[in-house]
């Protein structure tokens, strides 16, 4: 089921992007709800596209916390294996780049990306850009598989009573002996994960 539009955003981001589309796109196949208008607060809609034969995933959920809160936890790259539970490391190669290793279930080894971060924000929208550089010099970690094409997006949107849009766009390969048939269904635990474990923080 395609998803339809879920709110446009008319600004320009100064760090290109190869796959990751922009808020207006709306082509998406839904995984989990058939649309962001159905969803009830804190419930999460996911869903995929194909670009150039990679896939592309965005989630989104309506945070009950103001836009400030959910963006300090996501600026604080640092702090990430304390906050999301899946990331065993994120280490600052450079000011504006990180490390991060990513825990996979049994039996699929881990997976890792160096990542160059930007931030754009406006009077209303908070952006959190990030692709991957080859401008490192961090060797292959043992037993852990490279994503060298990670990408994505975090987009931030305050809505009324202190409540905060979050989208979530990411590069959904996971290369490896990963099976197909399983993409969709680890596509579905990330986001979920994701949005658990934001609210477990903002909580506190």
């Amino acid at each position: 089921m395609k998803l339809l539009t879920i709110f446009s955003i008319g600004i320009t981001l100064s760090l290109g992007s190869d796959l990751i589309p922009n808020q207006n796109y709306s082509n998406w196949t839904s995984i989990q709800n058939s649309g962001f208008a159905s969803l009830a607060p804190n419930e999460v809609w996911i869903g995929y596209d194909y670009f150039n034969e990679i896939p592309i995933c965005r989630t989104i959920s309506a945070l009950p916390f103001h836009i400030d809160s959910v963006t300090s936890i996501i600026k604080d790259i640092d702090n990430y294996p304390q906050v999301f539970d899946r990331v065993l490391s994120s280490k600052r190669v450079d000011p504006d780049a990180v490390h991060i290793v990513v825990d996979m279930p049994y039996p699929f080894a881990n997976r890792d990306y160096i990542v160059k971060y930007e931030t754009i924000e406006n009077n209303t929208n908070k952006i959190f850009k990030f692709k991957a550089t080859d401008q490192h010099n961090i060797p292959l970690v043992q037993d852990c598989i490279r994503l060298p094409d990670m990408e994505g997006e975090w987009h931030l949107t305050p809505i009324e009573n202190n409540k905060t849009l979050l989208s979530y766009s990411w590069n959904g390969e996971l290369l490896g002996s990963f099976p197909g048939w399983a993409l969709n269904r680890a596509w579905r635990q990330q986001a979920n994960e994701i949005f658990e474990w934001l609210n477990d923080e903002l909580s506190k």
